[in-house]
């Protein structure tokens, strides 16, 4: 859109010693009057068409073909168009559009008053045009192109608390379309109503089960925010944070970063990105910008700091409300419970069995199996850093099997697997949280711990980092895998005490060997809500074949009173009988603890070297494995 003409006509251009302007090219297709408050004409423009271009001129509404602004005048001088209008009728709303055609348009269709300034998306309001607007209730109207609602921006900002009401909509157009296609597709008044009575004009939050949705209006469409994974930490305010555009047929396009809402110098840095990333990058965007994250971080900020979960203590609570157990003895139903023990002990064995009696529905198997009582039935979400689904999916269906199921009938048992894929939990929770909350899952299963932190264990602040994450997942019952070391021994979790002052519930996990399977001893170190359960609990674990095979069946029995060793089977003796139970392998270390050895690497060495008639070990990347006996074959005579 170009603008020809100036101060003065022929004779001012000649002294200034610039070229007069001269006709355009194209056809003259319209003309637009400028007039004073009392209907005096000021100026002429015409508009001229040339293919898809079109061309303005200003004339002498006295004489037509004087090409340029009659005498001294300047374009910044001339009032709004259709200012007569404008004062006239000062008790209606005024619908500012970027050009005379579109508000020609509005003003033969539907009889609205209709303004635009003279210069079109390039100039400026000035203090004198917007003198007639203080106190009126303004519609505005953007063409669909990016200087068209930059120029809305503009216009709001420089209106805002001159006029009473500013409303900016975008009905659809197509893209660079404005209100005169928006006429010529044949709209009506009462629709154009519609759409000035639902644009949003304030900015609106929602709460989302993971974060919040804010709503933010914008000229030409509104800009959403998603915060997600919020953390309050001293101040800070930490969220995921997704921005889209909505805009009349334009495409979503969308950019997210993590950012501290508390931090000025992180917002002006994410203004600048915004302003990068959605273009054009110029002053007035990142203006438009710092206006729009403002509203929309005041929002959750406000909401952060008045949020208040506080309910009255003896409130009556939801059914189910009450339980101190989700699997009585060995899982608490409000809080963290860590069983520990060294490698090979059982421990993820009985948390698959725990997870088994979980997720199958009530009935399945008779409540109370195995001494544990399920208060609540319904998916599990697994967390696994230690080994594959397909190791969890052969011990699952060989603990199904060794209950009498089919895993064939159990394929769409509710426990979802989740690789932790060295990803800590604390930088995990939003997919996490947003998996668990979709599944409804009612136990959450970390193993190991170790690797779920990635971090120091003997340090505090490790475990607050790692509490608060199961918090804000929102697992109340959930099982977190944790080791120790020989100096821990059977007392604590290894890593800082808090591992063992934080958790509502600790067993220590110790294995005993038992001849064709294992014995896993459970022992009880901390129980925050109910008495110490004394004496071991104990659970055999037999095998019938190898994880590998197909009828592979974990057949689990309780047997509080298994006895250690017999004294007198060697040490070698002993070695073998616990590698038989362990599939997966043991370690060096691993072996010396379990069986309360100072040395362990003889014995290792010695299996090694038996000959295949005789029962030994393979040692593959650091693990101990058994090897059976191979029979030998006699000869025949």
């Amino acid at each position: 859109q170009g603008l020809l003409g100036g101060a003065g006509a022929k004779k001012a251009a000649k002294k200034s010693g610039k070229r007069a302007p001269r006709v355009p090219k194209g056809k003259h297709v319209a003309s637009y009057m400028y007039s004073t408050v009392d209907g005096l004409p000021l100026a002429l423009k015409k508009r001229y068409q040339l293919g898809d271009e079109k061309t303005f001129m200003w004339c002498d509404p006295q004489n037509p073909d004087v090409l340029g602004l009659p005498g001294t005048l300047r374009e910044s001088e001339l009032p709004l168009y259709n200012i007569e209008d404008v004062v006239r009728l000062g008790k209606k709303k005024v619908v500012f559009v970027e050009g005379e055609k579109a508000a020609d348009a509005l003003k033969e269709a539907y009889g609205v008053v209709a303004t635009c300034l003279p210069g079109g998306s390039a100039s400026e309001l000035t203090a004198e045009q917007m003198e007639p607007l203080r106190g009126r209730k303004l519609v505005l109207w953007p063409d669909n192109d990016e200087p068209g609602r930059a120029l809305m921006r503009a216009l709001a900002d420089k209106l805002s608390g001159i006029v009473e009401e500013i409303v900016t909509i975008m009905p659809y157009v197509p893209p660079k379309g404005d209100a005169y296609d928006y006429v010529k597709a044949g709209h009506t008044k009462e629709q154009l109503r519609e759409e000035i009575a639902v644009t949003p004009q304030e900015a609106v939050m929602n709460e989302l089960p993971d974060g919040y949705e804010v709503t933010v209006p914008d000229t030409g469409g509104v800009v959403k925010f998603r915060f997600l994974d919020l953390e309050n930490k001293p101040r800070e305010i930490n969220a995921d944070i997704v921005v889209w555009r909505e805009m009349t047929g334009a495409q979503r396009v969308s950019y997210s970063a993590r950012q501290n809402l508390q931090s000025a110098s992180a917002r002006s840095g994410f203004v600048r990105q915004l302003s990068q990333h959605f273009g054009p990058d110029t002053k007035d965007s990142t203006k438009a910008w710092s206006r729009i994250v403002d509203t929309a971080y005041g929002k959750v900020q406000e909401t952060q700091r008045t949020k208040s979960p506080d309910e009255p203590v003896m409130k009556r609570l939801p059914p189910g409300g009450n339980n101190l157990y989700l699997v009585d003895p060995l899982v608490a139903d409000d809080g963290m419970t860590i069983p520990f023990g060294m490698g090979g002990a059982g421990k993820s064995y009985l948390a698959l069995l725990v997870a088994v009696l979980t997720a199958l529905p009530g009935g399945d198997v008779p409540n109370g199996h195995l001494g544990l009582d399920v208060k609540r039935h319904g998916p599990v979400l697994y967390l696994d850093y230690e080994a594959s689904r397909a190791r969890a999916q052969r011990r699952v269906a060989g603990i199904l099997r060794g209950l009498g199921k089919d895993p064939d009938d159990y394929e769409d048992l509710a426990i979802q697997y989740w690789p932790g894929q060295g990803m800590p939990l604390s930088t995990n929770v939003y997919p996490v949280r947003k998996r668990y909350t979709e599944l409804g899952a009612v136990l959450l299963i970390v193993d190991s711990l170790s690797k779920a932190c990635g971090e120091d264990l003997s340090a505090q602040e490790t475990v607050s980092t790692y509490s608060n994450a199961l918090a804000r997942i929102g697992a109340t019952a959930s099982i977190s895998i944790a080791h120790v070391t020989k100096e821990e021994g059977s007392k604590y979790p290894f890593g800082s005490v808090f591992w063992h002052n934080d958790p509502r519930l600790t067993w220590y996990v110790h294995n005993l060997e038992q001849g064709e399977g294992m014995g896993v001893m459970v022992a009880n170190r901390k129980s925050n809500d109910a008495a110490i359960v004394r004496g071991e609990l104990g659970y055999k674990f037999e095998f019938t074949g190898t994880d590998e095979d197909e009828d592979f069946t974990v057949t689990i029995t309780r047997e509080d009173g298994m006895e250690p060793p017999v004294k007198g089977d060697t040490l070698e003796m002993r070695v073998l009988k616990l590698l038989k139970g362990h599939k997966e392998g043991v370690t060096g270390k691993e072996l010396q603890a379990a069986l309360e050895t100072d040395s362990i690497g003889g014995p290792l060495g010695r299996l090694r070297l038996k000959e295949s008639h005789e029962a030994g070990i393979t040692t593959e990347n650091g693990r101990n494995f058994y090897r059976p006996a191979v029979k030998k074959e006699v000869p025949k005579i």
